[in-house]
């Protein structure tokens, strides 16, 4: 069970850093287009579902 809730806070740390990393870095590239920042966030949202996905295959 410590492992699974080891795992799961592991990958929620990357999740939350890597979303805290793609906003810092759209705020610096003001000239990415609105479609552009739409399809970043779709992106993290698919590897962090895919994240969490593998998680619990693993359990």
């Amino acid at each position: 069970m410590m492992g699974a809730i080891h795992g799961l806070t592991y990958a929620l740390d990357n999740i939350i850093l890597e979303v805290c990393g793609t906003i810092r870095h759209t705020e610096r590239n003001k000239t990415k287009s609105h479609e552009q920042r739409k399809e970043d966030i779709s992106g993290l949202v698919w590897r962090g579902g895919t994240a969490l996905n593998e998680l619990h295959k693993t359990r």
